[in-house]
């Protein structure tokens, strides 16, 4: 999909990463609460994530290490502000946080991250220490956001529900890249940039 949004001669990823944060921060300023602020800070730090591993304007120069393990830092932080943004909206409603669907989570954040250990050890791709930590700080700040949006998502029981899609859809991209950088596994790499937008929309719009 990003092919489609590459203008005025910049690269896709960027245009959509930035047509989202402006979403997001046009959520917060004219439908203002606590969970958008939180939302559109979350998108920020996805679209620096996006600029960072995709070395927009040769960023990377400015850095002492490879601009992907900062871009997976960004990533971590915005579903970090995923995670803060859907919590403030089960405290507001004094809705429960350990329900069954965040036990369903957690239970696919830690399979998934030790299907992807054993791949990398058994298929010889160790990518180095910091890549792993960052790797392993990433899966769980997804599968963080993906149990907290959906324990909400139960919660509310209305439009709202509809963010537990989008968390779902997002923590697939990220096990996609997760395992692109892990274990060298490409093939899934073009549906990314498909389910990305619709992801990162209905959790801002759902906030």
């Amino acid at each position: 999909m990003d092919r489609f949004f590459e203008w005025f001669g910049l690269p896709g990823e960027m245009v959509l990463a930035a047509v989202l944060f402006l979403l997001a921060a046009v959520l917060a300023l004219v439908f203002p609460n606590r969970a958008r602020i939180l939302a559109a800070a979350g998108m920020l730090c996805c679209a620096l994530g996006d600029a960072l591993a995709i070395n927009f304007l040769d960023v990377g120069r400015f850095l002492p290490f490879p601009p992907l393990l900062a871009g997976l830092a960004f990533f971590s932080l915005g579903r970090a502000g995923y995670t803060a943004a859907y919590a403030s909206l089960i405290r507001r409603n004094r809705d429960p946080l350990y329900t069954p669907p965040f036990g369903a989570a957690v239970v696919i954040t830690l399979a998934f991250l030790a299907a992807a250990m054993v791949a990398m050890v058994t298929g010889g791709t160790y990518p180095g220490g910091a890549a792993v930590a960052l790797c392993v700080l990433y899966a769980l700040s997804s599968g963080s956001m993906l149990a907290v949006v959906w324990s909400c998502s139960r919660s509310e029981r209305s439009v709202r529900s509809a963010a537990a899609a989008g968390a779902l859809a997002l923590f697939a991209v990220d096990v996609v890249y997760g395992l692109g950088v892990l274990c060298q596994m490409h093939q899934l790499d073009g549906l990314i940039w498909w389910v990305y937008p619709f992801a990162q929309l209905l959790l801002l719009l759902c906030a």
